[in-house]
């Protein structure tokens, strides 16, 4: 179960840059790119138990081969660097506690 942890841990403390990258990809119109690092944290979020990123990564991936707005994109883009935050951020603040918990 720790090795679990640790890779779900590990995942979630990458998904903010991983999320800064999709918006990278689409800013500069690298469409293969996208659809290759969404596919790829779609997979990785559903299998760490990040269902709310891996569901805006699947919607995200549906507009993508739709004929999706612009505005639309970028919410999804939004949301997705949204939860990857908290995602990392809660990794984070329990990584801190048990720290400071094993130094008491």
């Amino acid at each position: 179960m720790d090795r679990l942890n640790a890779i779900m841990d590990r995942f979630a403390l990458s998904a903010p840059e991983s999320s800064r990258t999709l918006t990278e990809l689409w800013n500069a119109q690298n469409f293969r790119g996208l659809e290759r690092k969404l596919h790829q944290i779609k997979g990785t979020a559903a299998n760490c138990g990040y269902e709310n990123i891996a569901e805006v990564a699947s919607q995200l991936e549906e507009e993508l081969r739709g004929n999706a707005s612009k505005e639309k994109i970028s919410q999804y883009l939004d949301q997705i660097q949204d939860y990857s935050e908290k995602a990392c951020s809660g990794v984070s603040a329990r990584t801190a506690s048990s720290r400071d918990a094993v130094s008491n």
